[in-house]
């Protein structure tokens, strides 16, 4: 009995295999177009963003700076050192709140108040309101405690009496006898979270515990960049900095890092998406910079929604650059083959017309 043979599989004839070289050709032009297209945007992408980067960074240090010498400027009152030298309750801080609510209203500031060193309040801009800071201990609060170990305290958090953040800017106030107390400033920087709504780019401000704090997107406020460990959310529940709210995750996840430190990273989408002048889910380029006097960071996140965008029209453009090319490539096969069959014909007649003149 015959062996079996196992079939031969067919062959391609060998004029496909130009055909198929120039299909990968055409692939690969267009895939190293994209690449490259997608490098450039990324690059033209990165300058934007540092530019931006130093706008932002400039904003927010000119509003904040607007009031940095304000509590220092306390202690120039005699009013307030003549309250802080008598033991609580002593005095009657009438003329102090009166003047630190005059001063309040001409600054534009949320609060203005004066603590004595053991951490009670002891005159207020709010005095007339109920839920005033008037007689309440804030020595658990950190602006408090830096302000009395380094002369000065920055910090922003959630008020504890009305929920409401701000900035605070803390002084010592120091006569010939020493340290008499505390000057603090409570400042509000939704203005310039408002104009920050327009720009182009959304940017975020996240403090020292990877918390954003600003921002110019409202939903991103107040979320995590990263996991908070046990240790940081006890810590929470003794200063009280966020007011106990509920701080969940961005859900933002890095993808890769690139030149000077920008990092290319994803927003998921877990919540439906708001209205915005910008897209506020999905990849971004992420540049970030250090607030000096602040333990803040600015980020700017540039959406590659453009850049992809690019990249893609001019790899369909390499492609169907390519594909003319092949076209114009067969056409010119076919020509020449044809020339050459003519050729050929023309040969084959003249060698009969010899052959039968030699006859």
């Amino acid at each position: 009995m015959a062996p079996l043979t196992q079939p031969m599989p067919p062959r391609l004839p060998l004029r496909c295999a130009p055909v198929l070289l120039l299909l990968a050709l055409m692939a690969l032009s267009s895939l190293g177009a994209y690449q490259v297209a997608q490098r450039l945007g990324l690059a033209e992408m990165q300058a934007t963003g540092l530019h931006r980067l130093d706008l932002y960074a400039a904003s927010l240090e000119r509003e904040i700076g607007k009031y940095a010498f304000l509590p220092g400027t306390l202690e120039l009152q005699a009013d307030v050192l003549d309250l802080l030298g008598h033991p609580a309750g002593q005095k009657s801080p009438a003329r102090v709140n009166a003047y630190l609510e005059q001063l309040n209203e001409r600054a534009g500031t949320l609060a203005i108040y004066v603590i004595n060193p053991q951490g009670q309040v002891l005159a207020t801009s709010n005095w007339r309101r109920a839920d005033s800071y008037l007689g309440e201990n804030l020595s658990f609060r950190p602006y408090f405690r830096d302000a009395v170990a380094n002369g000065s305290g920055r910090f922003f958090g959630i008020g504890t009496t009305r929920g409401e953040p701000g900035y605070y800017l803390a002084s010592t106030l120091v006569d010939s006898r020493g340290t008499q107390g505390i000057a603090v400033i409570k400042v509000s920087l939704d203005q310039l979270e408002q104009s920050w709504t327009t720009v182009e780019a959304p940017v975020l401000v996240s403090d020292e515990n990877g918390v954003v704090i600003l921002g110019s997107v409202p939903d991103w406020k107040f979320t995590t960049l990263r996991p908070l460990d046990e240790a940081t959310a006890k810590a929470f529940d003794q200063t009280q900095q966020y007011n106990r709210r509920a701080l969940k995750p961005l859900g933002m996840r890095e993808l890769r890092e690139l030149d000077h430190g920008a990092r290319l990273v994803s927003i998921a989408k877990e919540r439906p998406e708001m209205v915005s002048v910008y897209p506020v889910a999905g990849r971004f380029l992420a540049q970030s910079r250090a607030l000096p006097g602040t333990p803040w960071t600015l980020t700017v996140l540039s959406h590659l929604e453009q850049v992809d965008e690019i990249a893609q029209s001019r790899a369909l453009i390499a492609l169907i650059g390519g594909a003319l090319l092949f076209v114009l490539g067969l056409m010119l096969n076919e020509r020449r083959r044809h020339l050459k069959d003519r050729l050929a014909a023309r040969e084959a007649l003249q060698a009969a017309h010899d052959e039968l003149e030699r006859k």
